[in-house]
C-alpha cells in the first residue's frame, strides 16, 4: 500500500490532479486493488499448500 500510495502521488503530481482527487483515487484503487489481493491469497495459498504438501518430497526414480 505505501507503494501504491507514493505512485499515486507522484502520477498525481505530475499530471497536475492533486486536489481532492487523492482521497478517491486512494480508495478506489490502492484500497480496492489490496482487499482483492487479500481474497485471492485467502483463496489460492491453501490450494498452493495441498499441492505443495503431496508433491514433497519427491522420490529419485
Amino acid at each position: 500500500m505505501i507503494s501504491d500510495s507514493v505512485f499515486l502521488t507522484v502520477a498525481l503530481y505530475i499530471i497536475g490532479l492533486m486536489e481532492g482527487v487523492f482521497p478517491i483515487l486512494f480508495v478506489t484503487v490502492v484500497l480496492s486493488a489490496a482487499a482483492l489481493n487479500t481474497v485471492f491469497m485467502i483463496i489460492v495459498y491453501p490450494l498452493v499448500q495441498s499441492i505443495l504438501k503431496q508433491s514433497w518430497p519427491l522420490t529419485p526414480a
